[in-house]
């Protein structure tokens, strides 16, 4: 292993209890490197829905009692577990974890090196760290869709972090946008790129060559009668179970996004496209092409009670946490 300064063998971290369904702040052992890995001093760490599902129902028995939980920080590599990898030394870095290692609510992350994703230079690390899950989730369900210049699309949930970026990635691929959220977000989205803004589906009579479901997967079955033939249902909260259309009626394609499945199944290629994409993607948002989250910063030690409160707000704010 290789470091740029000496490694301290303990770290604040907030570890899970399994029987309380809850995390508590507590002192934690750095953790060891694999040698594929590089361990980040962890500078703001992004909240994401997907934190408080695992912690607080029984998803998060997929996990070991004290498991360290969060999927996406930022910080600067300070220790590789391969000499080769030593070019990341020093680097700042934000990255997606995997839901089933050690995770980024902690000083210190280790980080399997192919998932890092370079900063631009004057980054902020609050706006580093709000970025991987929102802004490659919306990318990967992009890339989901053939680009068809000018047919009509649907995002339901427009107004949060994902439907957000993805009203931008549509639009730019040249997409007629169609965007479902509430009222106080229809000026935003317009100035972000939709073409029409509602607040209801029920408002709809058209049908669309895509629709793109950020609400849930009983949502998303709800509206796949409103995709046009051979046309493409997208969900990305949740996942459909079974054809959400009879047989041999509009022989919809349906698709399901999931960060985390990368991690388990990603090939090398995949991975680099992955980080190619992101560190394009993130010099667009620190160039100002692409529009970041909204971002809220709250301090580590209230780490917690921020994720209770991004629960109750998460459509509004991205939740992010400094690291001292």
């Amino acid at each position: 292993m290789s470091t740029i300064e000496p490694l301290p063998e303990q770290m604040k971290a907030w570890a899970w209890a399994k029987g309380r369904r809850a995390i508590s702040l507590s002192d934690q052992a750095v953790p060891a490197l694999a040698q594929h890995d590089v361990l980040i001093m962890n500078k703001a760490i992004g909240l994401n829905p997907v934190d408080w599902k695992f912690i607080e129902t029984d998803l998060g028995d997929r996990w070991s009692h004290g498991h360290i939980p969060g999927v996406d920080g930022a910080g600067v590599v300070i220790a590789v577990g391969d000499p080769s990898n030593q070019h990341w030394l020093g680097a700042a870095v934000c990255y997606h974890q995997s839901l089933y290692r050690s995770g980024s609510f902690a000083e210190y992350t280790a980080i399997d090196v192919r998932t890092l994703i370079r900063l631009p230079e004057q980054m902020t690390w609050m706006g580093a760290a709000a970025f991987p899950c929102p802004v490659m989730t919306a990318w990967q369900a992009i890339e989901k869709v053939p680009v068809q210049q000018g047919v009509d699309i649907l995002i339901t949930g427009a107004g949060g972090g994902v439907g957000r970026i993805l009203v931008q990635l549509a639009r730019a691929r040249g997409f007629k946008v169609t965007a479902q959220a509430s009222r106080k977000r229809h000026s935003e989205l317009y100035e972000l790129g939709a073409d029409l803004c509602i607040e209801s589906t029920e408002q709809l009579a058209q049908s669309f060559y895509a629709i793109f479901d950020t609400v849930s997967a009983e949502h998303a079955e709800q509206l796949a009668s409103g995709v046009e033939a051979n046309g493409h249902l997208v969900c990305i909260m949740g996942r459909l179970e079974k054809a959400a259309v009879p047989v041999f009626s509009t022989a919809i394609s349906q698709h399901e996004v999931a960060l985390n499945a990368l991690h388990g199944t990603g090939s090398v290629v995949q991975w680099q496209r992955f980080t190619q994409m992101g560190e394009k993607l993130l010099n667009q948002i620190y160039q100002g092409e692409l529009k970041g989250p909204d971002i809220h910063v709250v301090e580590f030690d209230q780490l917690a009670e921020a994720l209770r409160e991004f629960k109750r707000n998460r459509k509004a704010l991205k939740y992010t946490i400094e690291v001292a």
